[in-house]
């Protein structure tokens, strides 16, 4: 079962309708894959699986989705409607991913986070969270703080996230303690390294189109002119017995 503490920190209000469904089905195929007893059966199953994910469907208007029905664990075939239910969000899932990953990046001051960096991210967070909620500072100060790592958490989930929502933070905390610095600093190494990756890659891509684009250009020798004089016949080479 999903619950409300399962998205609690997911900011769903900041996604997009099928972000907001593929989060829901990654959490639930995670819950699939690791949430088994001793003897290596699922506690969480297919049909537990589908119980998430078809609601979610329906919520956030994944209309491939909206003709399934969920059966009854006493039907034969319920495991087989389940898997291939299963195969279906699945592949739907993967679909938005790609459509999300092949959207333009104009804008050099946001950067596209991999699922590790956004999975450190609010780690860290949560961290900085605790350390500002001990802070011995003004109660205005501190809702700052906590609201600029509020909206942090808010766009990292997003498909780009603006270098400026950290930005905001260091600002806010430049004359904290050692504790709090060192805490914001981890999320600054972390947006970093995801940033040079980043240009790492469309440099690369780019030397790739360039190179690829000389070769398209090359052409093939022009075909050598016909020799004058006599004319072969096509038994001049034949080998007389």
């Amino acid at each position: 079962m999903i619950d409300e503490d399962d998205l609690a920190d997911a900011a769903l209000h900041a996604k997009e309708p099928t972000q907001q469904f593929r989060y829901v089905e990654r959490l639930a195929l995670r819950r699939l894959q690791t949430t088994t007893n001793f003897d290596e059966t699922h506690v969480f199953d297919d049909f537990d699986y589908m119980s998430a994910v078809l609601p979610a469907a329906q919520a956030f208007g994944i209309s491939e989705l909206a003709d399934w029905k969920l059966p009854s664990r006493s039907e034969d075939e319920w495991a087989m409607i389940c898997r291939d239910f299963r195969a279906a969000a699945t592949m739907i899932s993967q679909r938005i991913m790609f459509e999300h990953a092949a959207r333009a990046t104009s804008d050099p001051n946001t950067v596209a986070l991999g699922p590790v960096a956004k999975e450190k991210l609010r780690f860290h967070l949560a961290q900085l969270r605790s350390i500002v909620d001990s802070e011995r500072v003004a109660d205005w100060q501190k809702q700052d703080i906590l609201g600029a790592i509020s909206r942090l958490e808010r766009e990292i989930e997003k498909v780009r996230t603006p270098l400026s929502a950290v930005f905001d933070i260091v600002a806010k905390v430049w004359d904290g303690d050692t504790k709090l610095r060192d805490a914001v600093h981890q999320v600054l190494v972390i947006l970093q390294d995801e940033n040079n990756l980043e240009k790492e890659i469309a440099s690369i891509a780019a030397t790739t189109k360039k190179a690829l684009g000389r070769a398209e250009t090359k052409q093939l020798p022009p075909p050598r002119p016909a020799r004058k004089g006599k004319e072969t016949s096509p038994f001049d080479d034949e080998i007389p017995f």
